[in-house]
């Protein structure tokens, strides 16, 4: 539904160094580590723009649409997603672990497969959208899940040419394509909200941006795969690949919204509405994050892939600095969610803050895991990946039912068991990966948990602090002096305890940045940095 970008950046002379120096390709290694490090920094920055724009689209909804419709949504994205999993039947990240050199010889049957399966998926979605309406007894969710289904061929032969712009490590490209996609997609769904479309406002923009997205990207790449020879022969080589594939991104589904289908059955769609807005409002930077680190990280890992020494480092690193970067993000909403609730919803979504509370405290531990199916993809071992996927989701999907068992409609305790069922599982799975791959246990551990901890201290004590002192105060004052209080005890803690983290943070951050960094969180510039 999004594409989404994150980031590792040019990284600082011993991050940079370490982590593109290895790269065994004919490029001048001068100009990867610039394109890579550049393309970091793009991606950066359209992540923020388009957590910004999501969230402000949902504050707005949050007013406009009623708990029900986010529901009835919730369901209809869930049942798309599993067959949107399929519209490039899995061929661009194939695409993308091959390599450059044998694009030219891929791409043209690589094109016809995704075709076949976006045309193939959209069908079946349409099919099917009847019977959703039916089980669900909901008669809005056949026109949505109509919608979805128009989506899905026109959406497919950008993947293609999105594989090719990630080979190319163009990610300035995809960085302005997603941009404008965020603006259409977010801006669009306000718009038809305010006109009065109510739950369908969700899905009208979906066709508008895949046509945007296929014209942008193909206007940046100029490739016409649709011009090359079918060459059935090479079908069997591509599909063997890209059917595992497609099994990690339908599993993915489960993963990402398996707990949204198991509640759709068991409680009512006001509880699942209040369920799934508190939900993407704690996590969706995580998300966005999260899509990200397979956009950038994937290519990169995959070059690092004969390397497992270096590409060992790399993974720990990233580690380190994604949690560091997401914990305060997503910890910060956990401390001011009610004064915004209160503000912006006057206790419409009262029920959802602890909710949300709760998944924003999970939300960077979720990462690990796609920092781990990178990984694992980047050396071919796609059957892996999915295996695992598939595991997590099934876990998800009984957490939810389990919850629903033990607790009835409780959100508060239904999100606490879901939520902790997830961290736990991405540490164990963390854990237990990257032992295989020469990483101690300690290295793992003390590249996120410090961080994590710190940063849910620091959150917890923001809460009891405002409860003490900044009750009575005018919720807009109430919001400032919280977002100050939280984030002048972080930058005093992470100064003290994680120096050297914030100084390789701010040797990977873009340029104009590395001094803002080092400036709030009182850090010499250092002789690497220097270079």
């Amino acid at each position: 539904m999004q594409i989404d970008h994150s980031n590792l950046d040019e990284p600082g002379e011993a991050v940079r160094a370490e982590v593109l120096e290895e790269v065994d390709q004919p490029v001048n290694q001068d100009s990867l580590r610039k394109a890579t490090g550049q393309g970091f920094s793009w991606l950066s920055f359209c992540l923020v723009i388009g957590k910004c724009l999501h969230f402000l689209s949902q504050l707005i909804l949050g007013k406009i649409l009623l708990d029900e419709d986010f529901g009835i949504f919730a369901i209809a994205s869930s049942i798309a997603m599993f067959l949107r999993v399929f519209n490039d039947g899995g061929v661009a990240q194939v695409l993308v672990q091959r390599g450059e050199s044998q694009f030219s010889r891929l791409s043209g049957p690589a094109f016809w497969i995704a075709m076949s399966f976006g045309l193939a998926a959209g069908l079946v979605l349409a099919g099917i959208a009847p019977l959703a309406a039916y089980i669900y007894d909901e008669q809005k969710l056949l026109p949505m899940i109509l919608l979805f289904a128009i989506t899905m061929p026109l959406s497919t032969p950008s993947t293609i040419f999105k594989a090719k712009l990630r080979m190319d490590l163009r990610f300035q490209t995809v960085a302005w394509i997603s941009i404008v996609w965020f603006m259409i997609r977010y801006l669009g769904v306000v718009l038809f909200a305010l006109l009065g479309f109510g739950v369908m406002s969700f899905v009208i923009p979906l066709p508008i941006v895949a046509l945007f997205e296929l014209f942008a990207t193909y206007a940046a790449t100029r490739i016409k795969p649709w011009r090359r020879k079918l060459k059935f022969r090479e079908w069997n080589e591509i599909i063997g690949s890209s059917f595992w594939v497609m099994g990690t991104a339908f599993f993915r589904g489960l993963t990402r919204n398996g707990d949204y289908m198991v509640l759709g059955l068991l409680v009512s769609k006001a509880v699942l509405g209040q369920y799934f807005f508190g939900y993407q409002i704690a996590v969706q930077f995580a998300l966005l994050m999260a899509t990200n680190i397979q956009y950038v990280l994937y290519p990169v890992m995959s070059r690092l892939a004969t390397d497992p020494a270096r590409q060992a480092k790399a993974i720990v690193r990233t580690i380190r600095l994604m949690i560091l970067v997401a914990a305060p993000f997503s910890m910060i909403v956990a401390a001011t969610i009610k004064t915004i609730e209160l503000l912006v919803w006057q206790e419409k979504w009262a029920l959802a803050v602890p909710l949300m509370q709760i998944f924003a405290v999970a939300a960077p531990i979720r990462l690990l895991p796609e920092i781990v199916h990178t990984v694992i993809t980047s050396r071919g071992q796609f059957r892996k990946s999915a295996l695992l996927v598939l595991t997590e989701g099934l876990l998800l999907m009984l957490s939810a039912w389990l919850a629903v068992e033990l607790f009835g409609i409780n959100l508060t305790q239904i999100a606490l068991f879901v939520a902790s069922t997830q961290v736990a599982f991405s540490i164990l799975l963390t854990l237990v990966i990257l032992r295989g791959y020469g990483i101690r246990l300690r290295e793992v551990l003390g590249a996120f948990l410090p961080t994590w901890i710190a940063s849910a201290a620091v959150a917890a004590v923001t809460i009891v602090i405002s409860r003490w002192y900044f009750t009575g105060v005018p919720l807009f004052a109430q919001l400032l002096l919280e977002i100050g209080l939280f984030s002048l005890l972080f930058c005093v803690l992470a100064r003290s305890l994680f120096a050297n983290q914030l100084d390789e943070l701010a040797s990977v951050v873009p340029r104009p940045l590395e001094g803002l960094v080092r400036r709030v969180f009182f850090l010499k510039r250092t002789s690497m940095a220097q270079n």
